[in-house]
């Protein structure tokens, strides 16, 4: 309509196309001109963001990788990821097409956090029961590191220690408790 009414030279022919707008549209006439005379704009979509390189493709063999590790964090599972391809292809567990063993090798902790996000549902996980409190102080007293760099973990010495009770479903009565010691080079306990 508004194509014709900018073509149109008349003034009958406009106001037979004005009549046609307001009876189908039920609008006011000053509204049906205005929506006439307005210009057509046409936008052009602009792609937003960062174009992704990690898809949907790296899931299945990353989450094989992460199975195969023992389904570590994924601080743990990065600087394994490289020694586990190999052995996966070395027994033919694992295929890789075109660019995914150069894009395992180079992903970071973030990237593997949202593609296991299915996987590893934490809400669903049930957690065992705990003997100890938070300690503030003791936290102040020990220095603790959560992450370490690549250069760092070259080398067997660089642990996680955890305190895990074997008490069952209940803290009442006997139990053990053990020191879990981990090695993140060689991920030995």
């Amino acid at each position: 309509m508004r194509l014709r009414y900018k073509l149109t030279t008349f003034r009958k022919e406009k106001t037979t196309i004005i009549n046609e707008v307001v009876l189908n549209l039920k609008i006011a006439r000053k509204s049906a001109i205005r929506a006439l005379n307005k210009k057509t704009v046409r936008y052009a979509k602009k792609h937003v963001g960062k174009k992704e390189t990690y898809g949907f493709d790296l899931m299945e063999p990353l989450s094989l990788i992460w199975k195969t590790a023992g389904c570590p964090c994924s601080k743990r599972l990065c600087p394994q990821i490289g020694d586990i391809v190999d052995k996966l292809k070395e027994f033919d567990e694992i295929r890789l097409y075109g660019k995914q063993e150069e894009l395992l090798r180079q992903i970071k902790f973030s990237t593997i956090d949202k593609l296991l996000e299915e996987k590893r549902d934490i809400s669903k996980k049930e957690y065992g029961l705990s003997g100890t409190k938070r300690s503030p102080l003791l936290k102040t007293l020990i220095p603790v590191r959560t992450n370490f760099n690549k250069e760092e973990t070259q080398e067997p010495g660089h642990v996680e220690m955890d305190c895990v009770l074997r008490c069952g479903e209940s803290l009442s009565g006997q139990y053990a408790e053990t020191l879990n010691v981990l090695d993140i080079y060689s991920s030995l306990e």
